[in-house]
């Protein structure tokens, strides 16, 4: 075993690298990311937008992009001077001379027609009366109307070259002049305050209403009272912020200082160390630098970063230049920091051979002979560190080297993770060897336990109930509770890989690794997913704060997750955690380590959480972290569709048959433009807004013509919303096909082809129709023909042969008898040819009404029963076959009403419809039944049946009216399609005029009864 001597080396001590104020985080833009040089104008009109005034021209900031288009409408490029008014105008001051208004996109130019001097003009201030006043070369100048006129010596005013103006906060005007400093007074006169020196100082007005000055020569003071007792020598440019501090340039650096009435001043560095031409506070308390070299900004940060020895850095720096050589074994280039909490505010770090006590106020700083590769605080207060196959211990101020077990010899055994248990025994877990127990009997490997995997631990964890945690590569965890052993696996939920962190408070214990971060419910693990579906992958460091909020140190930076989403997702595993992420934006440069030391993360004793990562170490307070309160105000920028770039005006109407079309939008958040997130709805295309995170355009495909609505809203870093948002009305004008008449047109020329396609169906329907009637036509002419020439001719026969035996016959009797036969076969031979000329009756008439008229004055001749038929309407030829059907169906209704109705009178209307033909026939005769008229007939008789299925076949309806002793209406409709032989071929003009056209009446009689 290598014996380690302990070398205890006070070599320093010093300020803290951060203060107790407020952390900044810096940023800076040059020429290569599109900043002008030479920025000696800045100004933040009301919508949000930083404007940047250089020798180069005038160009606009939205925190991403620099814009410079509107360099072309100016008429120079060298501006001198901005300022930014509460109604958005901004003025644009030019070196060469002459002045600009730029308000709602419209530029208005003032040269030496409205009085402008030749000059330039170098500031410009609007008092509180509303004056406009400019500095320029030549002297002070008023806005008077359209015009400008220069200030007179007889109003007080006796300088001569006035640089810069000033209003504070009473709205007096201030003018720094080369020969002097003067205030305007309420009257309107000018008093001066102290004589110049040459030089112009620069003014600023602190919250408390103490005005100062600053310029090179005399420092920085009260004007007029502090002038031999300067504060800070070679100072610039000067600014006060919101807070009460000062900000001084002093030459090339930037001055803060705190309290303005002492003479306390903390000094920040400028990023490209530059010379400070302008300084601004904008609106979310960012301050903004304008700089030789481009522009600026510090604002603040939620992390403070340490600022290390610079040992430690020069031996980072030397790791990661032998990294790039193959055969250097140095397997990382990072600082190194085991975390461990100290006393009070305090905290140890240790890094490679040396060992820091971080407090608020100082530093100590002590170096091993070895690296240190792991720190622990036990619960009585020791500090415990191992390293490369070493131990230490920190009594009081020294430092004791303790003997670790004789197996461990070799540099590469060090020691990873420690704990103590209940009984004050040492736990160590040492690479390559295992665990060991330390009490009074030395050291055991697994603490004496068979059970126990015998490979190191890579964190162990002793809580509240006093069981000890052991994490493993393998995700495999021991809990070890007195002298019971459980051990989790896969099969308990573990899915980590190499379990990096473990942590416990109040009884909830957690666990993080390579694949994500888990918690014990008491029989097993269950994970924890954020919303998105964040894992929280590579968590090499877990605290559980006093306040309930669950903090992680990951490879992408630092997590928090708030009280009340930790209750929730402790009362249901399956709750997708909201969280908060942290990362080099927010001041926390570098990424958690995932190898050793661990943990990477720790609470110290006043609650400030230490994040170790590869290149630093940082800080933050959870009670006070800094937040934006400040919604961004939203702007939508463009719109552009079929290759047309169109700007947010009111009314726009995008071209005919616009479907694809691009939204660009932007929210002026200047403090982290890089954390701004959207939501945005295209109103007749989304149902609800979308969200679009940081990206700032807005894509929409497959658009109809018509009215639309676009809106946005968007949040700063710290997720505070704006409310209003920006909106944008357009439309897009319908092409030809489009158009509602168009549409009108497509429903017209459908409704007709439908139509069309009726009457084909129609003509079809008609067409079988026909040849089923012309089939049976033909059927029944063929029976008629057969019954003539067969039957009756047959028994037309019979009766000659028998009138020949009857004449030969001598018995009178058998005479008389032979002559009442003949006399009824006559009789039946009769009847016999009546039926078949009924039969073929339809070819006798092509008139309907003449058909039937006959058939009723033959049926009612020999009685005494009344008949009339009615045609109403013009007199159409009815289809022959549908004529013969009608035609049975009157006969066999007036056969009824003659043979079982006696009735008085009979009456058929026949209506040639436009739409149908109807048939009616009604009688006062003693009615049917009701009986019969449910059952649909009489047992043996088959008269209705046979109307019914004639009716049917013609596809017509047949309706039977009838009341007992009222008398029987029989109506049949027939539908005009079918039922006109010329239905198929009338135009629709002639249709039409068969509507208009007035019905014709003729009447037929029969007998008089």
């Amino acid at each position: 075993m290598v014996r380690v001597a302990c070398v205890l080396v006070l070599l320093r001590m010093t300020a803290v690298a951060y203060a107790a104020d407020t952390p900044l985080h810096r940023s800076s833009w040059g020429l290569q990311d599109g900043a002008p040089a030479e920025v000696e104008a800045l100004a933040q009109t009301a919508d949000g937008a930083l404007w940047l005034g250089s020798a180069f021209g005038l160009v606009r900031f939205d925190g991403v992009d620099f814009d410079s288009s509107i360099q072309a409408e100016l008429p120079q490029k060298d501006v001198a001077a901005l300022l930014a008014e509460a109604d958005g105008a901004l003025w644009i001051g030019y070196r060469r001379g002459g002045l600009s208004r730029l308000q709602d996109g419209t530029l208005t130019h003032y040269g030496f027609e409205h009085g402008m001097p030749e000059s330039g003009v170098l500031s410009i201030a609007r008092d509180a009366s509303g004056s406009l006043w400019l500095a320029t070369p030549t002297g002070l100048m008023r806005q008077s109307g359209e015009r400008w006129v220069r200030v007179a010596e007889a109003a007080g005013y006796a300088g001569q070259r006035p640089v810069r103006l000033f209003v504070d906060r009473q709205g007096a005007l201030w003018v720094s002049d080369a020969d002097g400093l003067y205030r305007r007074d309420a009257a309107g006169g000018f008093e001066r305050i102290e004589a110049g020196t040459g030089v112009a100082a620069h003014l600023a007005q602190t919250p408390d209403g103490t005005v100062w000055a600053s310029d090179p020569l005399r420092g920085l003071r009260r004007p007029g009272l502090d002038v031999t007792s300067p504060r800070v020598l070679r100072s610039g440019v000067l600014l006060a912020d919101r807070r009460g501090r000062l900000w001084v340039s002093n030459l090339p650096g930037l001055t803060r200082i705190d309290d303005a009435s002492s003479a306390t001043a903390s000094p920040v560095q400028s990023a490209r160390e530059s010379t400070i031409l302008a300084l601004l506070e904008d609106r979310e308390g960012v301050l903004w630098l304008g700089t030789r070299r481009g522009l600026e900004r510090l604002r603040p940060a939620k992390f403070a970063t340490v600022a290390l020895p610079p040992v430690l850095e020069a031996q980072a720096a030397a790791d990661r230049e032998a990294m790039s050589c193959p055969q250097c074994p140095t397997p990382h280039a990072s600082l190194f920091l085991a975390l461990a909490p100290a006393d009070g505010s305090a905290i140890w770090v240790g890094s490679r051979q040396h060992l820091m006590q971080v407090r608020a106020e100082t530093e100590t700083h002590r170096a091993l002979a070895s690296r240190i590769s792991c720190a622990y605080r036990d619960p009585a207060g020791t500090l415990w560190l191992g390293g490369e196959a070493a131990l230490w211990r920190l009594a009081g101020d020294r430092i004791e080297s303790l003997e670790l077990p004789e197996a461990v010899d070799d540099p590469q055994d060090q020691v990873q993770a420690m704990t103590v248990d209940a009984r004050g025994a040492l736990w160590v877990s040492i690479a390559r060897k295992g665990v060991y127990r330390r009490d009074a009997g030395g050291w055991t490997l697994s603490g004496g336990i068979e059970e126990l995997p015998v490979r190191p631990a890579i964190a162990m964890l002793t809580d509240s109930r006093g069981r000890i945690w052991f994490s493993y590569k393998d995700s495999r965890i021991a809990v070890l509770d007195g002298g019971s052993l459980r051990i989790f696996g896969a099969t308990s939920g573990l899915a980590l890989g190499p379990v990096l962190a473990l942590a416990e408070r109040g009884g909830r214990v957690w666990a993080a690794g390579e694949r994500g971060l888990v918690r014990f419910d008491g029989m097993r693990f269950r994970p924890v997913i954020g919303s998105g579906g964040d894992i929280f992958a590579d968590t090499s460091g877990v605290v559980e704060t006093a306040a309930g909020d669950l903090w992680l140190s990951t490879a992408a930076g630092a997590v928090r997750i708030a009280a009340e989403e930790v209750d929730r997702v402790t009362q249901d595993p399956q709750h997708h955690v909201r969280h908060e992420r942290f990362d080099h934006l927010d001041g926390l440069d570098g990424s958690a380590e995932q190898f050793r030391p661990l943990p990477t993360l720790v609470e110290a004793d006043d609650g400030q959480l230490w994040f170790a990562t590869t290149t630093a170490l940082a800080r933050i307070d959870p009670a006070r972290i800094v937040r934006n309160p400040l919604p961004p105000p939203v702007h939508i920028d463009a719109i552009s569709a079929q290759g047309t770039v169109f700007g947010p005006q009111p009314g726009l109407e995008l071209p005919k048959g616009t479907k694809q079309l691009q939204i660009d939008y932007s929210a002026l958040s200047l403090a982290m433009p890089e954390r701004v997130r959207f939501r945005y709805r295209l109103q007749g295309a989304d149902a609800d807004w979308q969200e679009a995170g940081t990206r700032r355009t807005a894509f929409y495909t497959n658009l109809r013509r018509g009215p639309y609505r676009f809106e946005v809203i968007a949040s700063n870093e710290d997720g505070v919303w704006s409310e209003q948002g920006a909106g944008l009305d357009f439309s897009i004008a319908p092409t030809v096909i489009q158009t509602p008449w168009f549409r009108l047109l497509c429903a017209v020329l459908v409704f007709c082809a439908l139509w069309m396609l009726y009457l084909i169906r129609l003509r079809q329907m008609s067409e079988r129709i026909r040849v089923r009637f012309e089939a049976r036509q033909a059927e029944r002419e063929r029976i008629a023909r057969e019954l003539h020439d067969t039957l009756l001719q047959g028994f037309q026969g019979v009766i000659l042969r028998l009138q020949a035996v009857m004449l030969q016959l001598d018995d009178a009797r058998a005479r008389r008898a032979m002559e009442q036969a003949l006399e009824r076969a006559d009789a039946v031979l009769v009847e016999g040819r009546d039926r078949v000329r009924l039969v073929r009756e339809g070819e006798q008439s092509d008139e309907l009404g003449r058909a039937v008229a006959g058939v009723g004055e033959e049926l009612v001749r020999d009685g005494g029963t009344r008949f009339r038929i009615i045609e109403l309407g013009a007199r159409c030829r009815v289809c022959p076959l549908v004529r013969a059907e009608l035609f049975a169906i009157c006969r066999e209704a007036l056969f009824n009403t003659v043979l079982h109705a006696n009735a008085q009178s009979v009456e058929v209307e026949i209506r040639y419809g436009t739409e149908s033909l109807r048939v009616v026939v009604r009688d006062d005769g003693r009615g049917i039944d009701a009986g019969v008229l449910v059952s649909g007939g009489r047992d043996g008789h088959f008269g209705l049946p046979g109307m019914r299925e004639r009716a049917q076949r013609l596809g017509s309806s047949l309706n039977i009216r009838s009341r007992p002793g009222v008398g029987t209406e029989i109506t049949v409709r027939v539908p005009a399609s079918i039922a006109y032989a010329e239905a198929n071929k009338m135009p629709l003009l002639r249709r039409l005029r068969r509507l208009l056209l007035a019905e014709d009446v003729v009447e037929r009689a029969g007998p008089p009864p």
